[in-house]
């Protein structure tokens, strides 16, 4: 999380939401696991895709794909 967090800028809880995503958790299971809304997790979603420059949470997985494995960092 701490390499997404200096590459693009993301808050602590916008890396680890993206984390989780990229891992596969649904929105759903995001928000209960942080104990947040769903509104909340989507709202960070959006910031994360703005942050890293992708379209979806298809390209932003391949992407934290890329950067060697989800929770890489």
């Amino acid at each position: 999380a701490a390499s997404l967090r200096a590459m693009f800028g993301l808050g602590a809880a916008e890396a680890e939401v993206a984390l989780q995503l990229a891992e596969g958790m649904e929105v759903e299971a995001v928000a209960a696991r942080r104990g947040t809304s769903v509104a909340t997790v989507r709202s960070q979603i959006r910031t994360v895709l703005t942050k890293t420059a992708t379209k979806g949470l298809r390209e932003l997985s391949t992407l934290l794909l890329a950067m060697g494995r989800p929770g890489g960092g």
